[in-house]
């Protein structure tokens, strides 16, 4: 049984990735699905200097139950068990960490599309993780 991680931030692309997942459901075999939501650290002064710790997990915590809430009606509607989760930390890092730590076999993500010149300059969330990440990336465009 596969293990998948599924990076969600609530973009097209990102419920792209879930369809896919389902789609591959769908062909037998029951996988595991781990859907996950990184929020950036908030490190900013002006938040530290509002919010203690506790109030900044919960803050984040909330956010992140609130982009994932697509992904859950998705994979909800298909039919597929799931595990979400939310986590905190450089984005493409915590991908590649969680995917380690959870031992997931694939990640399925999105991507924004960028290409050619625009790509190469400023690279993306996705091919970082593709250079982390210890097992196989798929990106759906």
């Amino acid at each position: 049984m596969l293990k998948f991680l599924i990076p969600f931030d609530g973009s097209e692309q990102a419920q792209r990735a879930v369809a896919h997942v389902i789609r591959i459901a769908r062909l037998g075999g029951e996988p595991q699905v781990l859907v996950l939501n990184v929020r950036e650290p908030a490190d900013s002064w002006q938040v530290r200097s509002f919010l203690n710790q506790e109030e900044i997990a919960h803050m984040q915590e909330s956010e992140g139950e609130a982009d994932l809430r697509r992904a859950r009606e998705l994979l909800d509607e298909a039919g597929v068990a799931y595990r979400a989760l939310v986590a905190a930390g450089p984005i493409a890092q915590t991908i590649a960490e969680v995917a380690d730590r959870e031992a997931c076999d694939h990640i399925v993500m999105g991507t924004h599309g960028l290409g050619g010149i625009a790509g190469l300059f400023l690279g993306s969330v996705a091919s970082k993780v593709i250079h982390l990440a210890h097992i196989p990336v798929t990106v759906v465009k």
